[in-house]
């Protein structure tokens, strides 16, 4: 890319549709990584989905496995509804393919649509051992992790829960149980479908005691069970009113694999991850690079905008430095402060 701090900009000033992930620390790679997917555009569908949550929803603090505090009945039942905020500035995340095929930035607050095409490249210390998302321990795992898989609920820059794999959902009056109201026709990147019924595999698999999930604590804490009540509603019964289950679906314990993949490919499944997200999984070379490219049957219409992007294993940050400043990187997570100048010139 010729000018890596134009391009860092343009993504800084847009909002992250689908959730800020990580700390204050790693936020200019995950807004650049996830405007990749095609951040929030003011003629989403979702920007008038409401959620009825029961106060929960504005729980938007990812969870310890404490479980932090919980919400009694009348909480649950007296803060009202939580809707999805909408974009700060309304512009999009626009992006150029170079010549060579890189990801290259234009004006994003030009009015115009978006362009399509091109690779990014981010450039980390990438100390990866899974990327099955139910046993994911490292923090890098987590970029490639978000372009992988979905969520039920998301959030925005703020930490607020908006709506994802779920476009709605509705807590009863006492808090205990959460329905939720799915988008139609989403399918995993095998080709079969993100349901209900998948929905339900997916949290009863980190639940279940013999598959050891080290996340099961965050969700055992106030799920009692599952159910699919058709294809597109899914309803979660809880034990007690309990605050955080949102923001806890919308972390690691809430990110939605493939049935068939997972069963079918065993441990394997940790090696050739299948979600639903807008980018699908290409190549792992351990201690090399994690390839992702476009899904071409992505659920958001037009998105994601970038042809592929590449995590690369770059563990010393003066490596990583020299390449954003030859061009062999778009994206890194951390400068020296003594360096701030250099990379300002």
């Amino acid at each position: 890319m010729p000018n890596p701090s134009d391009y860092l900009d343009q993504f800084q000033r847009h909002q992250i549709s689908r959730r800020a992930f990580v700390g204050l620390s790693a936020g200019v790679v995950a807004s650049a990584l996830l405007a990749a997917c095609g951040g929030d555009d003011d003629d989403d569908d979702d920007d008038n989905a409401t959620a009825t949550s029961g106060g929960a929803a504005q729980e938007a603090t990812a969870t310890s496995d404490d479980g932090g505090s919980e919400a009694t009945p009348t909480e649950a039942a007296d803060e009202g509804e939580a809707t999805e905020s909408e974009d700060g500035d309304g512009a999009d995340p626009t992006e150029t393919a170079a010549d060579e095929g890189e990801a290259s930035p234009t004006e994003g607050d030009s009015g115009e649509a978006p362009a399509t095409g091109g690779t990014l490249v981010y450039a980390t210390n990438l100390d990866a051992n899974t990327l099955d998302p139910h046993f994911s321990a490292q923090f890098s795992e987590r970029y490639a992790l978000y372009l992988i898989y979905n969520n039920l609920v998301g959030y925005d820059v703020d930490f607020n829960i908006i709506p994802e794999l779920a476009e709605s959902w509705d807590f009863s009056e006492d808090g205990t149980v959460i329905t939720f109201n799915l988008h139609e026709g989403v399918v995993f990147h095998d080709g079969t479908p993100c349901d209900a019924e998948a929905i339900k595999w997916n949290i009863e698999r980190v639940l279940d005691p013999e598959v050891n999930s080290p996340l099961s604590s965050q969700l055992s804490e106030a799920i009692a069970s599952v159910d699919a009540l058709d294809a597109v509603t899914v309803q979660v019964n809880l034990s007690k009113p309990w605050r955080p289950i949102l923001a806890t679906l919308g972390e690691r314990p809430g990110f939605i694999v493939s049935p068939t993949a997972a069963q079918e490919l065993g441990d394997q499944f940790a090696l050739n991850p299948v979600g639903s997200g807008p980018f699908k999984f290409v190549e792992w070379a351990p201690d090399g690079f994690i390839a992702l490219e476009r899904f071409e049957d992505y659920w958001e219409d037009g998105k994601p905008y970038l042809d592929r992007i590449e995590i690369r294993h770059v563990p010393e940050t003066q490596v990583q430095l020299t390449q954003i400043r030859t061009g062999e990187a778009h994206i890194i997570d951390g400068v020296d402060p003594t360096l701030l100048e250099t990379v300002e010139n």
